[in-house]
């Protein structure tokens, strides 16, 4: 008769040393353009054929100062770094295969954000801009600095946690105005529901309001090869004019990365 025990710590035992990682070091990388006027794309490109770069706790750096128009105080809204961009993207290898590319990044990221942080990340990532239930604030000459991981704005970086090698490229492009990055009466954030500890305030659902569909849990042989969404909703009186409704849909994508070829293969979209 055998029986299963688990292994013993055994406190005599040789230490053993790690030595697979020689050195880690943080560097520094700067766009090829200078100019982050609205509409300008911004490519920062990583081509490290000798190092593994750690690129999903990598950080982006943007910093500014407000030029003032008119009298009055200035102050951003939550998550004020995002909607400084229309999209970013994000592209692995020497080709150009688009590893993951968010367009509307400032309201895909503030939803993510909403359905995945806790208090506490609200709280770990003030540096970035995200101060929920608080606004972005500016230094007393109206600049700013917002110290964002890459992981707020790709997805990617919080499923895809591996050293590379290789080119690495972004892509951030700057929104045609920055009218988003600032409060507006008429501008409000949606509120979810969400189990645990939700990170906004049920009491506002009525006004704002955020619907979750999960279908990670479907059977394989049910699922279509494409997607195709239809969401009808009814109200009983009229949406105001000017509303807005966005639907943002996140699926699995499965790659396959060559270190030694640079080459990216889709496997499964």
């Amino acid at each position: 008769m055998s029986t299963n025990r688990r292994p013993m710590f055994n406190v005599f035992r040789k230490v053993k040393f790690d030595d697979s990682i020689e050195k880690i070091e943080w560097r520094t990388y700067y766009p090829y353009t200078r100019s982050f006027r609205n509409n300008d794309v911004i490519e920062i490109v990583i081509n490290q054929s000798t190092l593994f770069d750690a690129t999903y706790d990598s950080q982006l750096l943007m910093s500014g100062k407000i030029t003032k128009t008119g009298d009055g105080d200035v102050s951003f809204v939550n998550n004020a770094a995002a909607f400084m961009f229309s999209s970013v993207k994000y592209v692995l290898g020497g080709g150009s295969k688009e590893m993951e590319l968010v367009q509307d990044t400032g309201i895909v990221s503030t939803v993510r954000s909403y359905l995945c942080y806790t208090p506490e990340d609200s709280n770990h990532l003030a540096i970035s801009g995200w101060n929920f239930p608080n606004s972005s604030k500016l230094n007393p000459d109206v600049t700013f600095s917002f110290l964002i991981p890459l992981k707020h704005f790709f997805n990617i970086f919080n499923d895809y946690r591996t050293v590379k090698c290789g080119m690495q490229t972004f892509t951030f492009t700057r929104a045609n105005n920055d009218a988003n990055c600032f409060p507006s009466k008429k501008r409000r954030p949606p509120v979810i529901l969400r189990e645990k500890r939700p990170l906004l305030d049920y009491n506002v659902l009525k006004e704002r309001t955020l619907f979750v569909i999960d279908c990670s849990r479907r059977d394989e042989n049910e699922r279509p090869s494409t997607v195709d969404v239809r969401l009808e909703i009814e109200a009983a009186q009229g949406f105001p004019e000017n509303t807005k409704a966005y639907c943002i849909i996140i699926h699995d994508c499965i790659m396959e990365y060559l270190r030694l070829d640079n080459i990216v293969n889709n496997l499964k979209a």
